[in-house]
């Protein structure tokens, strides 16, 4: 029983991290500038391809 749980401790300390991407903690008003921003973004994009 000891041995099946020291095994699974070595395969953990052998595989490494995978980062598959950073987060950010934003706020509901970050958020809605982040959509304001995005919008307009969007917009001159609109208008530039016309």
């Amino acid at each position: 029983f000891l041995t099946i749980i020291n095994n699974e401790a070595k395969v953990q300390r052998k595989t490494k991290l995978l980062i598959l991407g950073k987060a950010k903690v934003i706020s509901y008003k970050d958020l809605k500038e982040a959509q304001v921003k995005r919008t307009e973004k969007d917009a001159t994009k609109e208008a530039k391809s016309k």
